[in-house]
């Protein structure tokens, strides 16, 4: 229950943006991805290298939000198969660049995530996984990740 006295309801219905407000959204992705790993270096690098010190040989993992995938840094990429989900295309651009054998997989994780369902990010869930319904039952169910399902 809330502090508001009231059951959250899931998944949260977000607020259409102005185009106003869509450019200050935009805005902060920009800043706070400059901000980030130079304000709070101490805790990135605890964020990144503690899901990657869980590593196994041979796994399979699937990053839910990986952004322009400044934790790869910490990742072994020649020992898994590392797939990046991401909602924002300009994102996985960016991270396809600096980590060309990463996966980058394209899709809204609050509306679908295209792996089998049985399957479930190999990692420590995120900050998205604890906002995120549909990230939240697939970290309840398993620690293995498979293929994208096909379409």
């Amino acid at each position: 229950m809330s502090r508001r006295g009231r059951e959250p309801s899931w998944p949260k219905q977000l607020p259409v943006l102005t185009a106003e407000q869509e450019q200050i959204r935009e805005d902060f992705y920009q800043l706070w991805l400059k901000t980030l790993p130079a304000k709070y270096k101490m805790l990135e690098r605890f964020d990144h290298r503690y899901p990657a010190r869980r590593h196994r040989s041979g796994e399979r993992t699937l990053d839910i939000g990986a952004g322009i995938g400044e934790q790869l840094v910490y990742e072994d990429l020649d020992d898994q198969e590392y797939y990046a989900l991401d909602l924002r295309q300009d994102m996985l651009d960016r991270l396809s660049e600096r980590f060309p054998e990463a996966k980058t997989v394209l899709a809204d994780p609050q509306k679908e995530i295209p792996f089998e369902d049985d399957t479930s990010a190999a990692s420590t869930p995120s900050t998205c996984s604890s906002t995120c319904p549909t990230c939240r039952r697939r970290c309840a169910r398993s620690t293995a990740c498979s293929s994208p399902a096909e379409s």
